[in-house]
């Protein structure tokens, strides 16, 4: 979007994939059709898995050349403990191609986010509806309800990772962040 070759308001329809996706999901239906903001949203608020894959077709056309691209900019960033397999972080059908990564290349990662500015107006969000007609679900960043510094960024779970926590708070001009991986506590 910084580079001006997307726009927020650009229209994503949900393919077969995404709608089949499992996990946390926004319950994305084939040929529905949402603005990349409102994608985004689910994702950063909700974690919604459909989400990500529906942006991954729908910006780069294909799962596969999305990936290519995450890889290629995790290496940019010299991220080079960090492979990505998938777009959503679920754990893989082969049982074996798990995204892999460390704490300090998350924080990397989390750095280079905090320079677009929508990204934390996203992931303070407490709450999100991807409908006018559905319910607002929590954040999955339960942080947010009980730090009122916190305004980010992601959460994730899976069984061989544990609970992972990508946090960030801002106190007093000051910005704090912390990755925690592997993790049995869940709130």
């Amino acid at each position: 979007v910084q580079a001006g070759k997307w726009r927020y308001e650009r229209p994503i329809t949900v393919s077969k994939l995404a709608q089949d996706m499992g996990g946390t999901q926004v319950f994305l239906k084939e040929d529905e059709t949402f603005t990349l903001e409102q994608l985004m949203k689910a994702i950063c608020v909700l974690s919604a898995n459909d989400a990500s894959v529906a942006i991954a077709e729908g910006l780069w056309g294909s799962v596969e050349n999305c990936l290519a691209a995450m890889n290629q900019r995790a290496a940019e960033l010299g991220m080079k403990n960090t492979f990505f397999y998938s777009v959503h972080g679920l754990p893989p059908a082969d049982g074996k191609s798990f995204d892999q990564t460390t704490a300090r290349e998350i924080a990397i990662l989390a750095l280079k986010l905090l320079q677009y500015p929508k990204i934390l107006t996203w992931t303070s969000m407490q709450q999100y509806a991807l409908r006018p007609t559905d319910k607002p679900k929590d954040s999955t960043n339960k942080l947010l309800k009980y730090m009122p510094e916190c305004d980010g960024l992601q959460t994730g779970y899976i069984r061989a990772a544990g609970v992972c926590l990508t946090g960030t708070a801002q106190r007093n001009g000051l910005r704090l962040g912390a990755v925690v991986m592997g993790s049995d506590k869940t709130g």
